[in-house]
């Protein structure tokens, strides 16, 4: 069996692609024969293979000299020469249109083996090829140059688009308008997507897991792709792609009449769109091209939650990345239960383990991790509140930092409300009762801790109430032993709050005077907990080594910057 390919000069000239068996056949001179499997051509716009094109023919793009389908080739603006449709392009769109298709199946480690290829090339440029052991043609080893160089200027873009991402998390957020920062973003965002797999199994897979959960999971998370089919073969390898059933088994391109091209990566789940489930039923399974009219539109939704099931459980986070994926949680009211649960568990084996978690990091963070706890689905609360509170059972400085950090919320929050208030009351309740087997009296100190604030915030620092020792805030690694004898000192800032002082025993035995402030603005709290976001803020700023490194060339100290 033979493939009988024609290439039309003008319209209407010729029969395309014809399967045959025999001979006998009178053939014209545009046309030739290729053996079955000898060949594989296919579209350089849409990737369709010609061979499947019935009917239809193919023509030579005169801007960049690929073999295109009758379907992807169009006049170009200013003259009658037929291009396709990505030379078409304005140079921007295509940059991006030969990005797509150039990279269309390759892996990340492809793309930084090409890279690499190129670097070694270039510091051996003297060097011939001559162990292919086949000749080429000047112009043929010019052109394969040059499809090199370009492959491997868009690989080492891609590999830096991640990079801004690895190292900004918000660079690939959606800047919600048209323009060259929406652009960047969303073609940012479908690099991560697209490479997902080998990220979250690469040595930063915790950093990778929490951008995917930020941008991928929940019904609001990612907007849809949007695909426009007009051609059957191109609906075809649709159908191919999904074989039959809802998501895709293998990347592919599909080019628009705009010359824009859509990237439908592995895992891009189709979803209703337009007509609805009607049209996903029969799409699914092998159908006639008049099922459907032409142009179709597809909607295909991309959906990280079955990733995050599967690999949360596997990642470590340290302190840093574990704060940030109870931020995560605290906006995950839409994600889907397993998800939540997931990345919930992920966070309290840090939380409850002391070598990432030290006492003085979960008493540091209790301010924020209890309005978290409050926010977050129940079902990913309750394994962060149980890590929590067995921490604050074998520690009794964990214990009074969540319990200050809980009665801030009372008797009303400005930060939560309605059943997140409640929740948080009831945790507070099962700390005060975590109190009493923390054992060596801990249940009394703090109830001396509580009657003691409790005097100071109905009648104010003139009128004390010391019934005895008890940990001192906001460490809690002293223990208050009497009220210092000096005047209470009014501040002269705007709120003006109230300065007093503590006599307190460090755990060296050593006595010293701790000073506090007694502030009663109503909006202290928010203070509070935007102070502390802002220190968590810093925290993974700093961990960045290009920062780091940045400071110390200007003389700074990054651990004192902040």
């Amino acid at each position: 069996e033979f493939i009988l390919l024609g290439r039309r000069s003008a319209p209407g000239r010729g029969a395309g692609i014809i399967d045959f068996a025999g001979d006998g056949l009178a053939l014209d001179e545009d046309f030739v024969l290729v053996a079955e499997g000898e060949a594989e051509l296919r579209c350089a716009c849409c990737g369709v293979p010609l061979r499947l094109l019935r009917g239809e023919l193919w023509e030579t793009c005169r801007g960049c000299g690929l073999d295109c389908c009758w379907h992807c080739v169009v006049p170009r603006t200013g003259g009658g020469v037929l291009v396709c449709k990505t030379c078409a392009l304005p140079p921007e769109d295509r940059e991006a249109a030969e990005c797509t298709m150039l990279t269309c199946g390759r892996s990340l480690a492809d793309l930084r083996h090409v890279v690499g290829e190129c670097e070694e090339e270039a510091i051996m440029s003297d060097a011939t090829p001559t162990s292919s052991g086949i000749e080429h043609s000047p112009a043929q080893l010019g052109r394969m140059d040059e499809d090199a160089r370009r492959l491997c200027r868009i690989a080492r873009s891609m590999l830096k688009s991640l990079d801004v991402v690895r190292s900004c998390p918000s660079a690939c957020a959606e800047s919600g308008a048209p323009g060259p920062d929406g652009d960047a973003a969303a073609q940012r965002r479908e690099h991560m997507w697209r490479f997902r797999a080998e990220l979250v199994a690469g040595p930063e897979a915790a950093h990778w897991l929490l951008l995917l959960a930020e941008n991928f999971v929940g019904p609001e998370a990612s907007p849809p792709t949007q695909v426009h089919i007009e051609s059957h073969e191109a609906l075809q390898s649709v159908r191919r792609a999904l074989a039959g059933g809802s998501e895709v088994k293998h990347e592919m391109v599909i080019t628009s009449r705009g010359g824009r091209c859509s990237l439908l990566c592995i895992g891009d789940r189709l979803v209703p769109a337009g007509d609805g489930e009607l049209l996903l039923a029969p799409l699914r399974r092998p159908a006639e091209d008049g099922d459907f009219p032409l142009p179709l539109d597809l909607c295909f939704r991309r959906d990280a939650a079955e990733l995050l099931e599967a690999e949360a459980p596997l990642v470590r986070f340290d302190e840093r990345l574990a704060l940030r994926a109870l931020a995560v949680l605290a906006v995950a009211e839409a994600w889907p239960a397993g998800a939540a649960r997931a990345l919930a568990g992920a966070a309290a084996a840090a939380l409850g383990d002391e070598t990432i978690f030290s006492a003085a990091a979960v008493i540091r963070a209790a301010s924020s991790v209890t309005v978290y706890v409050a926010r977050m689905p129940m079902v990913a609360a309750e394994a962060v509140q149980l890590a929590l509170l067995e921490r604050a059972k074998h520690d009794e400085g964990v214990l009074n930092g969540l319990y200050w950090a809980l009665r801030q919320h009372e008797p009303q929050s400005p930060l939560v409300s309605g059943s997140a208030a409640l929740r948080l009351k009831a945790l507070r309740d099962d700390v005060v009762a975590a109190a009493a087997g923390c054992g060596d009296g801990a249940y009394h100190r703090l109830r001396r801790a509580r009657a003691f604030f409790d005097a100071l915030a109905s009648n104010g620092p003139g009128d004390w109430r010391f019934d005895g020792p008890f940990l001192c805030p906001p460490t809690f690694d002293a223990e208050a032993i009497r009220v210092e004898e000096r005047p209470v000192e009014r501040m002269a800032s705007k709120a003006a709050p109230l300065k007093f002082g503590l006599h307190v025993r460090r755990s060296d035995e050593v006595e010293v005077i701790q000073r506090l402030l007694y502030k009663q603005e109503n909006d202290m709290l928010k203070q509070q907990h935007v102070a502390s976001i802002v220190s968590h803020m810093v925290d993974m700023l700093m961990a960045d080594a290009a920062l780091r490194a940045h400071l110390q060339s200007l003389d700074l100290d990054f651990k004192r910057f902040h």
